[in-house]
């Protein structure tokens, strides 16, 4: 965030003077002319409209609305929708013209620019110097992804666009009172003289989890690493828009998440059933292997006995050396094995585990084992029935007081920075199958990590102290403080 400057605080342009002795005045000039750029804009645009309307009908308007938003909603509902006004009226004026549709629905009399461009051929006479710099600027520029890079809170904000790559400075009063750096934004940045604002803005702020996305939009039709030019994004306004609203149709219905253990396998809860044909005591004995990093002696002495000292009921946890999701893990719980006098009860949280435990039990069983039966549920059934276990309020409030001992706050500090030493060199999906530490390599790849870090740090907001990602330790340790090539 960045504070304005009151009168009497040294100037921001470094001069040493007083802010009211220096830049005061123009800042003043320039918020006038700001004034100046949104009245033209709020005269020129209910009137492009009408003009659209009346020389190419309401059917021209449909077709416009059916390619922005689709079908779902029929244009006589369409101003209701949040996003018609402000952001599909731009778009339509500065952008849409007869070939962003299908050549079987277009009409001989449509226009093969936009609108607004029309407008301004046909009024320029009529329009004063500052209406037709401001028409000019907004037919040039793309409407496009812009992610927020600084906050002037009540002034301005100065952004980045994926797609081209340009920075500016925009003064925007309301927005920059809620933005936060690492927000994405749909939007026109329209300049005129000193001054840029934002124009045809999407109603929605976009969570930097779709930085990486918008990225491999923009690889979708550009080289690797390489920016679109203004022209470019232009001609990319029909995939622009479509690709905004299929985000905000993920915001207003997001996807439940693939769930997957440390294999990469679907969550899928699973009960083995196998009946026993020799004791619970010899069945432990052959099984215990499986239990890596425990010690048959402790799991005895947690077992059940009946009064002549046999075992009767014993649990093996089902344990392997080390994660290779999690390089830091010394050991991964696979499931767990509940033997009770003839009954064996063998729960495991994906099919794939189910198959692999099955096959560990026959080889180390043999004919002392039956298979029952094997019961799954899908974690969409489990989440919809809401059957997890609930937290009385004793045991919430112990669970708290055990999460707030030092010891155990310092475990979980000690945790979280082996997990994310670790992930310096995992490979990462996000990042095309390579490690962080290849990722900061290349202009590319640092441009998506910024993009993950971003992410990291917005989510990171709900998480405790000790949770936390030390985002500043993980950019320094990759070097995303250094220009590329120089040496940290």
């Amino acid at each position: 965030m960045i504070a304005a400057p009151g009168r009497n605080d040294p100037c921001p342009c470094g001069s040493g003077r007083k802010y009211k002795q220096c830049h005061l005045q123009a800042d003043r000039d320039i918020d006038l002319h700001w004034r100046h750029v949104r009245e033209a804009e709020g005269k020129l645009v209910p009137e492009m409209l009408a003009y659209a309307l009346d020389r190419w009908g309401e059917s021209y308007v449909e077709a416009a609305w059916t390619t922005f938003a689709g079908d779902a909603i029929p244009l006589a509902d369409a101003p209701a929708d949040r996003e018609f006004d402000t952001t599909f009226v731009p778009w339509f004026l500065f952008d849409f013209h007869s070939e962003s549709v299908q050549r079987r629905t277009r009409r001989r009399e449509w226009p093969g620019r936009p609108a607004a461009r029309e407008y301004l051929e046909e009024h320029r006479s009529d329009l004063s110097s500052l209406e037709v710099r401001y028409l000019e600027s907004a037919l040039s520029r793309p409407l496009s992804f812009v992610v927020v890079t600084a906050v002037a809170p009540g002034r301005s904000l100065d952004l980045r666009d994926v797609l081209t790559g340009r920075t500016c400075r925009v003064l925007e009063r309301s927005a920059s009172m809620s933005l936060e750096p690492s927000a994405l934004l749909l939007a026109r940045i329209v300049s005129v003289g000193d001054v840029s604002i934002m124009v045809g803005a999407g109603g929605w702020v976009v969570p930097p989890a779709f930085h990486n996305p918008i990225i491999a939009f923009r690889e979708g039709h550009a080289p690797r690493g390489a920016m679109l030019d203004d022209e470019a994004v232009r001609a990319l306004h029909v995939e622009v828009a479509q690709f905004y609203r299929d985000i905000v149709d993920e915001l207003m219905t997001p996807r439940p998440p693939k769930l997957v253990n440390t294999d990469g396998d679907p969550i899928a809860p699973t009960e083995v059933h196998v009946e026993l044909r020799c004791t619970p005591r010899e069945a432990f004995d052959r099984l215990v292997t499986l239990a890596y990093g425990s010690d048959a002696d402790s799991l005895l002495a947690d077992a059940t006995v009946d009064r002549a000292g046999n075992v009767t009921a014993v649990t093996v946890p089902w344990s392997v050396a080390g994660n290779r999701m999690h390089r830091e893990w010394e050991n991964t719980s696979l499931g767990t094995i509940e033997i009770k006098k003839r009954r064996m009860t063998i729960s495991v949280n994906s099919e794939r585990r189910a198959k692999k435990i099955r096959s560990l039990v026959a080889k180390r069983l043999g004919a002392d084992a039956l298979f029952v039966r094997q019961q799954v549920q899908s974690i969409e059934a489990l989440l919809e029935k809401g059957d997890g276990p609930r937290m009385s309020a004793r045991e919430r409030a112990a669970n708290e007081a055990l999460q707030a001992r030092p010891e155990v706050r310092a475990m979980m500090r000690e945790m979280g920075e082996r997990h994310w030493a670790a992930w310096l060199d995992g490979k990462v999906p996000a990042l095309g199958n390579v490690t962080p530490l290849e990722a900061a390599k290349s202009r590319a790849g640092r441009e998506r990590l910024e993009g993950l870090l971003a992410d990291f740090a917005w989510r990171a907001k709900d998480m405790s102290p000790e949770q936390r990602p030390d985002i500043a330790g993980i950019r320094s340790a990759l070097g995303l403080d250094h220009p590329l090539g120089d040496e940290p």
